[in-house]
């Protein structure tokens, strides 16, 4: 991931105003193809982000990020990768761009496959998003296995890879692991006509939730050591 993700969250800059005149700086002093500079364009990104409703400002920006480091870096670079997976997700809030969505959310979990491993955390969460933009592509769960067509494989195997390497990852009782575990169930169930794998997931998704709540419980009712 780049390290512009790190500084952005943990150091934010504050306003877009500032953010965006940081940019204007970076650019005349340093030029646009600096690192800098387009570390600065990624921060205005997030400044867009936190105050919402300025979608057409983060695409433009993002989109722009990317031929950048395309050009600069080439694309299968973890800088590139991660303005990829970033204007993916951009793209499916904006809508009407799914096969666009698709394509990147491909390239971005072939690299983190490859560079990162199938069980580490952004590789599963690059699963997951392709996973669910798959099943967008093809139709909602309502509809037939028709309509999701030569794409019902994938995302069965998608799911099964995202619960195999959350749980690896996680462990089993994660509040996480319950998500994938009951997307597969409703799968297997009203679209691949197999209720018996449903039911078992659903089962042990009540087991592991009632587990779940029975330790927090438990944990809430602990006295603390300190009282203030």
């Amino acid at each position: 991931m780049g390290i512009e993700f790190h500084l952005a969250h943990t150091y934010p800059l504050t306003g877009i105003t500032k953010n965006e005149m940081i940019v204007k700086v970076k650019n005349s002093t340093l030029g646009e193809e600096h690192r800098y500079t387009i570390n600065a364009m990624v921060n205005l990104t997030w400044a867009y982000d936190d105050n919402g409703g300025r979608l057409d400002e983060v695409l433009e920006t993002r989109e722009k990020v990317l031929r950048l480091r395309k050009h600069l870096l080439g694309e299968n670079r973890p800088d590139t990768i991660f303005t990829m997976s970033n204007l993916a997700c951009t793209y499916g809030e904006i809508g009407g761009r799914l096969e666009e969505v698709r394509e990147m959310e491909e390239k971005v979990l072939e690299f983190r496959k490859h560079s990162l491993g199938e069980h580490h955390p952004h590789t599963v969460v690059a699963m997951r998003n392709l996973a669910i933009t798959y099943y967008e592509i093809g139709g909602r769960l309502e509809d037939t296995c028709e309509s999701i067509g030569g794409r019902l494989e994938e995302v069965q195997k998608l799911w099964e890879m995202v619960l195999k390497a959350s749980t690896y990852t996680l462990g089993e009782e994660h509040p996480k692991i319950l998500e994938s575990m009951h997307r597969l169930a409703v799968l297997y169930d009203e679209v691949l006509g197999k209720p018996d794998l449903a039911k078992f997931l659903e089962v042990n998704c009540s087991e592991i939730r009632k587990r779940y709540l029975e330790k927090t419980t438990l944990i809430r009712l602990i006295p603390s050591t300190y009282t203030s």
